[in-house]
């Protein structure tokens, strides 16, 4: 049996959990332009979207770097530490083939300081 609500009774007033003023940064990331389905689905995927549920802007917002790679160390080869992400200036000395379909381009290149054999797989 439910209760009905009479004229003298007031309705229940449900109070805003954020100003209408933030309104805009929850709408979905697909009504800005230059977004269309392609870039939204893409952009679901990369905010984590809950399923069924469009990127909002604020996820946008929020979805900050969690690191970051410090490209500026840039050495020699021979003066290039093992243990360190670096970024060298070489010239290709020479490229090999694969043999067969699955093994990899073999890529020998130098500075004038030094050599480095580099291996790439497809």
């Amino acid at each position: 049996m439910s209760a009905a609500i009479s004229p003298q009774s007031p309705v229940p007033v449900i109070p805003r959990l954020r100003p209408s003023l933030l309104d805009p940064l929850f709408t979905p990331l697909a009504r800005l332009p230059g977004v269309g389905p392609k870039l939204a689905t893409l952009y679901d995927r990369l905010l984590r979207a809950p399923h069924g549920q469009p990127a909002r802007i604020v996820d946008l917002l929020f979805h900050v770097p969690v690191d970051q790679v410090d490209r500026r160390l840039s050495p020699s080869v021979r003066d290039a530490p093992f243990d360190q992400i670096v970024t060298l200036k070489v010239v290709v000395e020479q490229y090999n083939a694969p043999r067969s379909r699955h093994a990899p381009h073999k890529v020998i290149v130098g500075d004038g300081t030094g050599d480095l054999a580099l291996a790439f797989f497809d």
